[in-house]
């Protein structure tokens, strides 16, 4: 588990900065590396038994990204720039020396049944009950290097593979937060609590950003997912909005502001619930 644990500070290195030195490493031993196809946009990462799996910021579109020259290049163009293996890749971490991609869960589709405009952003694992769970939603034009998309062209989704495999994962079901008042939801991170005092209730926290002050528009769900190993549905336990109590936010023309520099009152428009933490 010691070389787990070295080698997934390596993956983190090399997925936000592109390499691994020992010039900038302190305490640390480099034991081996992967540069994942050298795609970038790697996003977070989970591991169950001696596979690592890392999801993807961006998605399978050939889109350049702002500031990729050959977006503006008369030789190649906007959409000149494929994306290597944009799904969740699956390395083979039991020989931490030489970590080997060994396999893709492919990158979700679109409505229309290509794989653009959404990445697999989030992953969690239930290890006890072998389920791989991993949060789907729209990605950015402007950060990801993905086509201008909206949520109805590029749905969200919290989808749920069985591990039984761990090269070839297979898919369960998925799962589309909704608010009690019957209004879907797009979530941002998640936070899986696992019961302590009971191997087979698990609980996913879901931070659902919004600066609206209205109750009736979550800013975090709880959902159970207890019954999705077995075929069941998901189902919520709690939701909340906490904004109202910010001092400020009854202001009238809350969350806005005319006089100020960029229009934004209290919080320049960031109060929401971002990420949360907490022990399984």
């Amino acid at each position: 588990m010691k070389s787990h644990h070295l080698l997934l500070t390596l993956v983190l290195l090399v997925s936000f900065t592109g390499s691994a030195t020992s010039q900038n490493s302190s305490n640390f031993q480099l034991l081996g590396q992967n540069p994942l196809f050298n795609r970038g946009m790697n996003a977070a990462l989970t591991i169950f038994q001696d596979f690592l799996y890392v999801g993807n910021r961006t998605d399978g579109s050939s889109r350049c990204g702002i500031g990729d020259p050959r977006r503006t290049d008369p030789n190649f163009g906007l959409d000149s720039c494929p994306h290597v293996h944009p799904g969740i890749l699956i390395l083979d971490i039991s020989d931490p020396t030489n970590p080997t991609a060994v396999g893709e869960i492919p990158a979700p589709l679109n409505p229309a049944g290509l794989p653009v405009g959404i990445t697999s952003r989030e992953l969690r694992v239930w290890p006890s009950e072998k389920l791989l769970i991993t949060m789907n939603f729209r990605c950015s034009s402007l950060l990801h290097a993905c086509p201008r998309t909206n949520d109805t062209t590029s749905p969200f989704d919290i989808k749920f593979f069985d591990l039984k495999d761990p090269v070839h994962p297979q898919f369960l079901s998925h799962f589309v937060p909704t608010s009690k008042t019957g209004v879907q939801v797009k979530p941002h991170e998640m936070f899986l609590w696992i019961d302590p005092n009971n191997a087979g209730r698990a609980l996913l926290f879901l931070s659902t950003p919004t600066i609206a002050t209205n109750p009736a528009m979550p800013n975090l769900m709880v959902v159970d997912i207890s019954q999705v190993p077995s075929g069941g549905a998901v189902t919520e336990v709690a939701e909340g909005n906490w904004n109202n109590l910010y001092p400020g936010t009854n202001q009238h023309n809350y969350p806005f502001d005319s006089t100020s520099r960029d229009g934004c009152g209290p919080y320049d428009c960031n109060l929401f619930v971002h990420s949360m933490g907490g022990e399984a």
